[in-house]
């Protein structure tokens, strides 16, 4: 007689209460580790700008929302790819929620760019500008190519990330010649 995991057996639970239970146990994750990366920052803030400690939490929230899921499987094949230290670009076909999970069960430092809508949801949104992930004006040509310049790498191949205090400046009317 075999034995099956009890995760096999939550998997064959009906959905309508396997959907309240998952989105339940993502929602007390989510409150938890945002406030977990807010208090680091308050705490740590000073010693680590680049949020580092911050994104590490990201990340566990995400690899321990996949697990909330008995019925959602991930593997990650090529890891070994990706270059300590140097800054790279991680492009998301962006099919699902999934996605997102996924890019954090990589466990390497980055940034997201995401829609500013996103970061006006309560605990979400601290937690995304507790990590300094970059803000995107959807629909705004001067965000997109700030942002763009905010997240590309400086003459010693660190990335730069977005600071407060850049500033759009308007344009200004040209004088009739």
């Amino acid at each position: 007689m075999s034995k099956r995991s009890p995760l096999a057996s939550l998997a064959a639970a009906p959905a309508f209460l396997l959907t309240p239970a998952l989105w339940t146990a993502i929602g007390l994750l989510t409150v938890v580790l945002s406030l977990a990366i807010l208090l680091v920052n308050l705490l740590l803030g000073a010693f680590d700008r680049k949020r580092r400690l911050a994104h590490w939490l990201a990340s566990l929230w995400g690899r321990l929302s996949l697990l909330c899921n008995p019925c959602w499987r991930l593997t990650i094949t090529g890891r070994h790819h990706i270059p300590a230290g140097r800054s790279v670009i991680f492009v998301s076909n962006h099919q699902s929620m999934l996605d997102i999970m996924a890019g954090f069960c990589l466990f390497r430092q980055f940034k997201w760019v995401a829609k500013e809508e996103l970061f006006r949801i309560p605990f979400l949104g601290w937690a995304m500008a507790g990590a300094r992930y970059i803000r995107l004006v959807r629909g705004s040509r001067s965000s997109s190519s700030r942002k763009a310049r905010a997240a590309a790498p400086d003459s010693s191949g660190r990335s730069r990330t977005a600071r407060s205090n850049w500033r759009s400046r308007p344009a200004r009317p040209s004088s009739p010649s």
